[in-house]
């Protein structure tokens, strides 16, 4: 029997779980804008460990590389379904397709700096360890930052950008 601990099986299987249990909690009880901030905390904090944890996870002698899939996988997709609902809540219904198209845009830039960071790095050390380190990082301190979103902005401050940004 082939090995499938790597093959794509089981990270595409995490992927698939974490995406469904992500769309059962948004049902069931993740519907405030705190509630959904907790849960985005999770999964990018969870995700910066994971990342942290990369660089021991290339022993080929281990199972850990397949570990990494399996739990990054977790998360990957799983992070979308809260963001669109946390948008939604913020810059309301009619303007979450706009907004969400703003967030995504700004992900892809953020994605193109680290990407060219990452080679960067890769180039001056020789490894991408400290890369991963940097990336895990910034998941850890974006997770902490998510818990601040929504408090103190008031719908007079969130509309306005929403309608200037149409």
């Amino acid at each position: 029997m082939r090995d499938l601990s790597i093959s794509g099986f089981w990270p595409g299987a995490s992927l698939f779980a974490g995406r469904a249990l992500t769309g059962r909690l948004l049902q069931v009880g993740c519907r405030t804008v705190a509630a959904i901030g907790w849960l985005l905390f999770t999964y990018y904090g969870l995700r910066g460990l994971a990342l942290l944890f990369l660089p021991q996870a290339f022993d080929p002698t281990t199972h850990r590389l397949s570990l990494f899939a399996v739990f990054y996988g977790l998360d990957w997709i799983a992070t979308v379904p809260p963001t669109v609902a946390l948008t939604a809540k913020i810059f309301g219904r009619r303007n979450v397709g706009l907004m969400f198209g703003w967030v995504i845009a700004a992900h892809q830039v953020g994605a193109a700096a680290i990407a060219y960071l990452a080679g960067f790095i890769r180039s001056m050390d020789g490894r991408y360890d400290h890369a991963f380190i940097l990336s895990g990082m910034a998941c850890i301190i974006t997770a902490f930052g998510v818990l601040l979103i929504g408090r103190g902005a008031g719908e007079n401050a969130i509309q306005p950008l929403a309608e200037a940004l149409k």
